[in-house]
């Protein structure tokens, strides 16, 4: 999905700001965030169908 700047990426709830500090940085590291879009990734290989 796209994000515009300024758009949040997530909404983290946590106990403490420690905890909100880990999560944060847990987050950021599962994006890629750049000026383009990535190349189309293709992860589905094959659908499977129900027959009929």
């Amino acid at each position: 999905a796209e994000v515009g700047i300024g758009e949040p990426l997530a909404l983290i709830h946590a106990r403490s700001s420690a905890d909100a500090e880990a999560a944060a940085a847990t987050v950021l590291s599962a994006y890629t965030v750049g000026a383009s879009k990535p190349p189309a990734d293709k992860s589905v290989i094959r659908r499977i169908l129900p027959r009929g």
